[in-house]
């Protein structure tokens, strides 16, 4: 997939290109997408475009979003800072100012001094939008990640509206925090599950990559252990 796409006359990124470059599962960053859409629509509609995809189950829609520079920017601070995750970083802002100073570059009318000018301020812009969204969020307390969790809440009220997936995620953190490389039944009897509790195991499998990752141990028996914050 190209990295950058010109639609409607602006340069976007799909949350399919992001998913696949970062190696984290595609419906996890279209989750992401969907749960903060307010925030990414504060720099722009966000484009999207609907699929037919042919499943094991029939015809299925899928939607894909297309995220401008600053939404795509925005979106990288949600992402843990894997190495991965950190190289693409650097692979989008590289890919958004090329397409910017071949653009200016084809612009014959303009003086290279002016060219270069308007250069240096996009970088400038591009870096001080990333700074202050990276400060905003480590202001506030909860962790960065796809779906916010609370270790202790500050009162009983706050704790009655945490849905039952945000308070499973939370459970699980601290079970994998105190202990690493727990299999999945034994993981689930310490956060309060069965073992063949449907929802649960389609919550530690969406959030695989996210908060833990799964090991395979042997056929379908897997160990969880965190992720850690970098």
């Amino acid at each position: 997939m190209e990295l950058i796409q010109i639609r409607n006359e602006v340069a976007v990124v799909s949350h399919r290109v992001i998913a696949e470059r970062t190696e984290i599962q595609e419906k996890s960053v279209s989750r992401i997408v969907r749960n903060h859409i307010a925030d990414f629509e504060e720099f722009g509609g966000v484009g999207f475009e609907i699929h037919t995809l042919q499943t094991n189950g029939g015809a299925q829609e899928a939607k894909t979003y297309y995220l401008n520079e600053q939404q795509a920017t925005l979106l990288m601070t949600f992402l843990q800072n894997s190495p991965v995750v950190k190289n693409f970083k650097k692979a989008l802002v590289k890919a958004f100012y090329q397409l910017k100073a071949k653009n200016a570059m084809m612009s014959e009318s303009q003086p290279l001094w002016l060219i270069s000018k308007a250069l240096e301020t996009m970088m400038s812009q591009q870096t001080t939008i990333l700074a202050l969204l990276e400060q905003k969020l480590r202001d506030e307390p909860v962790v960065n990640r796809e779906f916010i969790y609370i270790d202790k809440p500050t009162s009983r009220m706050q704790h009655h509206r945490l849905s039952n997936e945000e308070k499973f995620i939370a459970k699980v953190v601290k079970a994998l925090e105190n202990e690493e490389g727990i299999t999945q039944g034994e993981l689930l009897r310490r956060v309060g599950k069965i073992k063949a509790d449907k929802t649960a195991i389609n919550w530690l499998r969406g959030y695989d990559g996210i908060y833990w990752r799964a090991n395979v141990l042997s056929g379908t028996t897997f160990s969880y252990s965190l992720i850690k914050e970098v």
